[in-house]
């Protein structure tokens, strides 16, 4: 049985997770929104350490980024129809699926809502921008699921942004993700 090898989204920028505060407090230097709601906590909750305010937040945003590449691949695939007609037709047979030469772009916004005493204070909007282009990605479906993904070579750009700050971005480059991904224990091909 094959090991399965993480891909993640944090991987794809080369961040490791202990980085993610440094970052956060580079950006609150950065902008308006993050300045702002150091000053909200403040006036909220004076003895509150801004310090916890950046590890949790840095927590936070750390599972968002912790999104697997083999989902954001299968999702942008699946939303192009590249593999509905080739589920169909794999039934529970095994199926190795050769995808053409092709570029993928992903946005996503996801939010972090902030809350002090039981109420609300802020929500900060996570930007994230990849862009990947792809050649000799090989799919394998297994009764209707995902089983393995062969990336082939991947070259792509992206972004990351938090408060209309920057935390780090990856110029259009060669990327290192493991020659197989494994999502256990498959990714359905009926979700879209």
């Amino acid at each position: 049985m094959k090991e399965q090898q993480p891909a993640t989204v944090l991987g794809f920028f080369g961040v490791q997770p202990e980085e993610l505060p440094a970052q956060l407090e580079a950006a609150v230097e950065g902008t308006g929104v993050l300045t702002a709601l150091k000053a909200m906590l403040h006036a909220q909750a004076a003895r509150l350490d801004w310090s916890i305010v950046l590890e949790t937040l840095a927590g936070e945003l750390g599972k968002i980024l912790d999104a697997p590449l083999s989902e954001i691949l299968v999702t942008a695939w699946e939303s192009a129809g590249l593999l509905l007609e080739h589920a169909n037709e794999a039934g529970e047979s095994t199926t190795l699926l050769a995808l053409a030469e092709h570029s993928l772009s992903s946005n996503h916004k996801p939010t972090i809502e902030i809350v002090v005493n039981a109420k609300p204070l802020a929500t900060l909007e996570v930007t994230i921008d990849l862009t990947l282009d792809l050649a000799g990605a090989v799919v394998k479906i297994e009764d209707r699921k995902i089983t393995e993904i062969h990336v082939g070579n991947v070259s792509g750009s992206g972004q990351v942004s938090c408060g209309g700050s920057v935390l780090f971005e990856r110029k259009s480059g060669p990327i290192p993700i493991p020659g197989v991904l494994i999502p256990d224990p498959g990714i359905e091909l009926s979700r879209v």
